[in-house]
């Protein structure tokens, strides 16, 4: 079958295949499974101004819980000041044009005033971030270019000036820390007018020292061409440090506390899902309870040879078609076993976990299939090693359901995982049921692989090695009554949720949707003892064709229903008639938000709901 194709081996841990964060080990943005890393596009990448308003408060507060007195706070707020900032850059740039009108000829003047206009020009992000408080700095094309231009420019006014280079340090600051934006596209390009800038500064004051020296000498003067020279060059790169050690460091913290972020967020989504299973019906707490202790029990067995037993693989099959095919008629669903290659294969191996995994797979490929389609299951030998007596069984389970998004392929073995909302299945489901697979797999030594195309169906295919034995060895095999248990609970789920679902006469001004019959019957009941006709529906889309706005004054529904739920079916009801009645929300997770919903339900009740807030909340 064509489709997304997943490799799944689990490793020796107890949540399965889980890796750090994206499930498992590598992905793409679509979630499909990837072992080279994710590029990513530079263009349009943003980078933050020197400081938003949002800083600017959290300054402020850092100012005021850090000066313990007047001149700690007005020291803070000088250092802090974007004024007080645009003030240095000015002075610097009016020195320099001073100091050019006193030392310097006209066509020297000339060439230092386009020199400073066009730094002022092609520093514009640098400048605009010193009055644009929420000012973001976007990558531009043409940004290398500019690069390349300023430096030029710098370069230009460094050999105007006989003296005083100083005076191009705040300039050259601001543009390379304030409106740099080419370290965004490269590491290089980010760092290079900094290891520029110090060869210039500290080229320029060697060469001009050792043409000194040869005039004059080793004197004061070529000591002081040096100093100042090196010296600005190393309070540049001193800065630079700084800034690239500072920025590092918060870069990992932040990428530090993303992780544990997004960690938390996974945990929070599977505590929310776990707590929305147990708390929908208590027939899904029981099936919780038991595969969390399967899969407890399969951890203790690690390690460990199991019960092994030989016996007849094609017998098993046989047996295990029998259990499960009363199971597909309750769905309409038929099952079709091909396993000719495989009958009088006499094997050593744990046959209550082989069933196990079969029974799992085959059971999910019946709820995913629609009514009147088939669920093919196939067993045959695809190695045999004479010499160590042994041979590998391929199985495949293969359904013409609905499928699974290729978002989730990578993640159906993790608990709780499932392809729709478990509430709103007529089956409850643990969400266990792959998790489990996944964990006897890895126990038996086998692989398990899934093709899946959405809207037509899946296909797992697992290859399990088997030692062979000899006939005369064989045991009886017998129907393994736990997994009978497990089978026939949603045989009983099915019956009470088929039974009796819509009154015969609509006659009430109360309607009530619920899925559970008890629960379905219960409030019926309740509200007849309290004087109110109650008509009972149980879905969403039967409740919005039987609901008539004329007689209906009052909607109760469950949350979680199969074909539509209760949100849905509320929204509907209000877009049809508006809010001239009331509705009532119910459900049995703890944590439903009632202001999720304000705008289409008028309360939101947690189940189980009693006679007497049942009375006061219709009253």
């Amino acid at each position: 079958m064509p489709g997304k194709t997943i490799f799944f081996s689990p490793p020796n841990s107890s949540c399965a295949n889980s890796s750090n964060n994206n499930n498992l080990d590598t992905k793409d943005g679509e979630g499909n499974n990837n072992s080279s890393p994710s590029s990513i596009s530079i263009k349009g990448a943003i980078k933050p101004s020197l400081l938003s308003r949002g800083d600017e408060g959290s300054l402020s507060e850092y100012i005021r819980l850090h000066s313990t007195n007047i001149v700690e706070e007005l020291m803070f707020s000088a250092t802090s000041s974007r004024i007080g900032l645009a003030i240095i850059i000015l002075m610097s740039f009016v020195l320099s044009l001073i100091y050019g009108f006193v030392t310097m000829s006209w066509e020297k003047n000339v060439i230092n005033i386009v020199v400073i206009v066009g730094q002022i020009l092609l520093s514009k992000n640098g400048v605009r971030s010193l009055f644009v408080k929420d000012e973001v700095i976007k990558v531009e094309n043409g940004d290398r270019l500019r690069l390349a231009v300023l430096l030029v420019l710098l370069t230009t006014r460094f050999f105007l000036f006989d003296k005083n280079k100083i005076l191009f340090v705040p300039t050259m600051l601001t543009y390379h820390f304030g409106g740099n934006k080419v370290y965004l596209q490269s590491t290089f390009l980010g760092l290079l007018p900094t290891f520029y800038l110090c060869s210039l500064y500290c080229g320029s004051a060697c060469w001009q020292g050792y043409l000194h020296y040869l005039e004059n000498g080793f004197n004061e003067e070529c000591v002081c061409i040096l100093a100042e020279g090196c010296g600005l060059g190393f309070c540049l790169w001193v800065t630079t440090f700084y800034l690239v050690t500072a920025t590092g460091y918060l870069t990992m913290k932040v990428k530090t506390l993303e992780d544990t972020r997004n960690k938390l967020e996974e945990a929070l989504s599977v505590r929310n899902t776990f707590m929305s299973h147990i708390s929908h019906e208590f027939s899904i707490s029981l099936l919780l309870i038991e595969d969390i202790l399967r899969l407890v029990k399969i951890e203790h067995e690690k390690g460990k040879n199991g019960s092994k037993h030989v016996f007849d693989l094609g017998k098993a099959l046989n047996v295990l078609d029998k259990m499960v095919s009363g199971y597909a008629k309750q769905f309409s669903v038929t099952l079709k076993f091909t396993y000719e290659s495989v009958k009088n294969l006499i094997i050593e191996s744990n046959q209550s976990q082989l069933l196990q995994i079969l029974s799992n797979l085959i059971t999910n490929g019946i709820k995913a299939s629609k009514a009147n389609s088939i669920v093919e299951i196939e067993a045959k030998v695809i190695q045999k090693n004479e010499e160590n007596n042994s041979a590998m069984v391929q199985f495949k389970i293969i359904d013409h359901g609905k499928g699974i998004p290729e978002s989730m392929i990578p993640s159906i073995f993790e608990p709780f995982v499932q392809l729709g909302n478990v509430n709103e299945s007529k089956v409850p489901s643990s969400g266990l049921g792959l998790t489990t697979v996944a964990h006897l797999v890895n126990l038996m030594n086998g692989e398990i692989n899934v093709k899946s195309t959405l809207g037509k169906g899946s296909e797992f295919i697992v290859e399990l090695p088997f030692d062979l034995a000899s006939p005369e060895s064989q045991e009886e095999i017998n129907q393994d009554p736990i997994l009978e248990l497990q089978l026939a609970v949603p045989q009983e789920q099915l019956k009470a949720g088929s039974s009796a679902c819509m009154d015969e006469g609509i006659t009430g001004n109360v309607i009530v949707a619920e899925d559970n019959a008890v629960n379905r019957k219960v409030i019926v009941k309740m509200l007849s003892s309290l004087g109110y006709k109650a008509d009972s529906v149980c879905n969403g889309e039967e409740l919005i064709q039987q609901f008539d706005p004329t007689r209906h004054k009052i909607v109760i529904t469950d949350m979680n229903m199969p074909s539509m739920n209760g949100i849905d079916a509320a929204k509907e009801l209000r877009n049809r008639y508006g809010n001239d009645f009331k509705i009532f929300l119910l459900t049995g997770n703890v944590m439903a938000n009632e202001d999720n919903y304000s705008s289409i339900i008028d309360r939101v009740i947690i189940k189980p709901i009693s006679k007497s807030s049942l009375e006061q909340l219709i009253s």
